[in-house]
């Protein structure tokens, strides 16, 4: 709701209407106020309206630098966002490795139980000799470590010279 105020800035009375409290008002006018007050401190040749134009030219600069700000934060915020939104995709992705490597594990774990089950009733039996029983109950657990570890492999290396032993095969005496 618009409103009447009788405000002095520079020792200049002025009757103005604008939307806002008092207390937003009393602001604004003591902003306007003190920096009329220092260009005119500054210089004492300066009459009221070119330190008002002043005054407006500064304002309006540094609105157009907190515009600006805003902007870039903006642009910041829509680039951290975009950032956040992939992390989260690749946590969830993470997550349902992890579940499908649990299940997995699950499932090998259940294998080298039954296989040890047959290992045990093959020893019963004495239909497997104890060296063979051993060696496959070893390779099944190996298994295991090995799937549910998914450790990268190392690269092999390669058996091959390096360029200066490469360099010195070609050479001969005569070269020399």
């Amino acid at each position: 709701m618009k409103e009447k105020y009788t405000i002095s800035i520079a020792d200049v009375q002025l009757n103005v209407i604008a939307d806002g409290n008092q207390e937003q008002i009393e602001r604004i006018v003591g902003i306007i106020d003190r920096r009329m007050r220092e260009i005119l401190l500054k210089s004492h040749q300066c009459p009221k309206t070119q330190a008002a134009l002043l005054v407006a030219l500064d304002l309006c600069a540094d609105k157009i630098e907190a515009k600006n700000e805003i902007d870039s934060l903006k642009e910041e915020m829509a680039e951290l966002s975009e950032q956040l939104k992939r992390a989260q995709d690749n946590y969830d992705r993470a997550q349902a490795l992890n579940l499908k490597l649990e299940a997995d594990k699950a499932e090998l774990e259940a294998e080298s139980a039954r296989l040890r089950a047959i290992i045990d009733e093959a020893r019963k039996n004495n239909s497997v000799p104890a060296e063979d029983a051993v060696k496959v109950e070893q390779l099944t657990i190996d298994d295991i470590e090995e799937k549910t570890e998914a450790e990268p492999e190392e690269p092999k290396k390669e058996n091959s010279r390096s360029r200066v032993g490469s360099m010195f095969d070609l050479l001969t005496f005569s070269d020399i």
